[in-house]
């Protein structure tokens, strides 16, 4: 190429060049401006995330809660109940207790007047005998008895109770009531009786009434009865009978009365101070053998 069209075409380039940067420069500036974005008057609602995990986990924490709190008032209603059921227990033990109480006491005042209505009777014996001159002491304190009622089907054979009392002086007074199941018994053996001056089961005095209308005294010593007195007191008890009995013992003497009238009277130089009992003896096998009751028992301990 001709060095000079070569220039030529190179300022022709140059030139293009130019009016195109001349071009994009006056339109930057000049021209139609471009439109202005309005800016919006809220801030776009920005998109909602939904946490399903957070959510779930407020819903069990609710709900846990919820039983926590359900829970909890049964607990306050159990022990509410509970505080009410124990309250409640100490009012009625309180109330059983006060009721007890008054029955206990209306029972007390109702023996007394018992044993009162029960010692007038003897108190007025007791009299008698002093001014009969069977006693010399006015001294007494009485005691009342629990009811004797025993039985025993082994001929010859009885048992007896202690009284828990004891003394030299006394008067013992009761009713007997006696009975056989068979009507073909050993009467002289089936019997109720009085024990007194008592060291042990071997050594004592006692004083029978008898089945067979009479009584029969003793003194033991080592188990051996020695015959002191026997006298009848009246008609055979056959099967069965009873009688009011009063024993007064002073010392060495005593007397046994059958309803009222004394029966037997008796000195016995061994006997001694010592405890008081009730016994029974059976006068046949057959059945429950012998019955022995005595009630209306009491004891004046004389001083």
């Amino acid at each position: 190429m001709d060095p000079k069209r070569k220039t030529n075409v190179l300022i022709t380039i140059v030139l293009v060049l130019a009016v195109a940067l001349a071009c994009q420069l006056v339109g930057g500036q000049g021209g139609e401006a471009p439109a202005e974005e309005t800016a919006p008057t809220e801030p776009p609602a920005p998109t909602e995330t939904v946490d399903t995990q957070a959510t779930a986990d407020a819903q069990s924490t609710q709900e846990a809660q919820s039983t926590a709190d359900a829970q909890a008032a049964a607990d306050a209603q159990a022990t509410a109940t509970a505080e009410f059921k124990k309250t409640q227990a100490v009012l009625d033990k309180q109330a059983t207790l006060t009721q007890a109480f008054a029955l206990k006491q209306t029972s007390t005042a109702e023996a007394v007047l018992e044993e009162t209505a029960q010692a007038q009777p003897m108190f007025e014996l007791l009299e008698q005998l002093i001014a009969e001159g069977y006693l010399e002491s006015t001294a007494v304190e009485y005691y009342p008895l629990e009811t004797f009622d025993e039985s025993q089907a082994k001929l010859g054979h009885g048992t007896y109770w202690r009284t828990g009392l004891e003394g030299e002086s006394f008067v013992l007074s009761g009713h007997v009531k006696l009975m056989s199941a068979s009507d073909k018994a050993n009467w002289s053996k089936a019997s109720c009786g009085i024990i007194f001056g008592e060291e042990d089961e071997d050594n004592y005095n006692l004083v029978d009434i008898a089945m067979d209308g009479f009584l029969y005294s003793w003194d033991v010593r080592n188990n051996n009865f020695r015959a002191i007195a026997y006298k009848n007191y009246g008609p055979p008890m056959v099967p069965q009978g009873e009688a009011d009995i009063v024993l007064v013992v002073s010392g060495q003497q005593y007397h046994f009365f059958v309803d009222g009238r004394e029966i037997l009277s008796a000195t016995n130089l061994r006997l001694k101070p010592g405890n008081i009992a009730l016994l029974m003896r059976s006068g046949s096998n057959k059945d429950y053998g012998t019955r022995c009751i005595m009630d209306n028992l009491g004891v004046w301990l004389i001083q």
